[in-house]
């Protein structure tokens, strides 16, 4: 390495070491501006080539760089599911966004209640789901203007269980009963000032995506405010982060679903299947006619809707007997199911009565298997395999 001497650094940076410019001779000035052209023409076709193609969207963000030295852990669940002689059980957590009520009576922290419970997958098909009686207490300082842990799902990625805040942007790595903050992800394209509204989360080619409510934000009356919920985020396990324009992909489902543009889908129930090699969308509420938050609160939905990864196959069903009231809020899919079966969360908001369930479905058949089990008298946001 070489070194500057302190005492002589100032007249070692101004004088600059005097050069002499020699033009190329003629052949090879025209071989350069053959290449030069040639390079600016092949850049303008890849750009013309992915523009508006959400295929080439997705191949672009999906696929991690070859050569990458990061090594992932895929372990999933996090703890062995326990073999019986009638079922396998296995552990999961439940998170609850309790909106203004996780601040405590201090006001200097927030509180979210973790769940926990143990799934049977039975010999016979059938399921049940026993709940653990005392819940978990998980605590946080870490607020905006007043508002935090207000916790909206549950994703383990790289070997680490994580739940995001749907208020601050903040996705925390759960630690027994504290709250880690890991990433900060600010709303739409990435430069706002304002905390992404974390509606969902999953992982995919080894990657956590991280979407919202895949409609435009409104006036509580409906009138355009952004398209900022239409965004999606992507962390790499190094932790990087790519904000990703996922307009597409939300109007491709809202079409398959026949939902017309003043409309809206609203989602909180969004996965990633490696079996099926197939997105997975449960949204939370369905409408034809324009946002109205009163009119909201009943407005849940059945529709279960997957999508290949460039979202030109859509496959659209209804799954059991829908409730206005209630609404799916998330959901993984199950292991060793084929990717078929689904352990979903609806949750019931309505004028300010809150209750969750639990359910199994099986996407194949769009059948209920395990029908919906009362958890809490609030609401569950977030399922996930611990």
């Amino acid at each position: 390495m070489r070194t500057v001497s302190l005492a002589g650094w100032d007249d070692q940076v101004r004088t600059l070491p005097t050069t002499v410019y020699a033009p190329p001779p003629p052949r090879r000035r025209i071989v350069v501006i053959a290449v030069v052209l040639l390079m600016a023409l092949l850049g303008t076709l890849l750009v013309s080539h992915h523009k508006g193609d959400i295929t080439s969207m997705h191949r672009h963000w999906n696929v991690p760089a070859r050569g990458s030295t990061i090594q992932y852990n895929d372990t999933y669940p996090l703890t062995e599911p326990q073999e019986h002689e009638d079922y396998t059980s296995y552990r999961i957590a439940l998170i609850t966004d309790q909106d203004k009520a996780s601040k405590t009576e201090e006001g200097k922290s927030w509180e979210s209640v973790m769940y926990k419970g143990e799934l049977r997958q039975h010999r016979d098909g059938r399921y049940s789901f026993l709940q653990d009686p005392t819940p978990v207490v998980l605590s946080t300082t870490y607020n905006a203007k007043g508002r935090g842990a207000e916790l909206s799902e549950l994703q383990v990625f790289n070997g680490k269980l994580y739940t995001a805040d749907d208020r601050t942007g903040i996705i925390y790595e759960v630690l027994g009963t504290r709250l880690v903050p890991r990433f900060i992800l600010s709303d739409g394209s990435g430069n706002r000032e304002k905390g992404f509204k974390i509606e969902w989360m999953t992982v995919k080619d080894n990657h956590l995506w991280i979407g919202g409510i895949g409609k435009d934000w409104t006036t509580a009356e409906g009138e355009f405010v952004n398209a900022d919920p239409k965004w999606i985020k992507i962390v790499s396990p190094s932790g990087s982060v790519r904000h990703v324009d996922w307009r597409p992909a939300y109007h491709a489902v809202q079409q398959a679903a026949g939902i017309p543009d003043i409309g809206y889908l609203w989602h909180e129930a969004v996965a990633w299947s490696r079996d099926l090699l197939r997105w997975v969308f449960l949204p939370r509420r369905e409408s034809s006619e324009r946002y109205d938050e009163t009119m909201d609160e009943r407005r849940g939905t059945n529709l279960l809707i997957t999508a290949d990864v460039s979202f030109s196959d859509i496959h659209v069903s209804r799954i059991g007997e829908a409730d206005p009231e209630r609404g799916f809020s998330s959901f993984k899919i199950i292991p060793n199911s084929g990717g078929m079966h689904l352990l979903a969360v609806k949750s019931r908001e309505v004028e300010g009565q809150l209750s969750s369930y639990i359910t199994v479905l099986d996407a194949h058949n769009a059948q209920v298997i395990l029908k919906d089990q009362k958890i809490a008298d609030n609401k569950v946001e977030g399922v996930e395999f611990v």
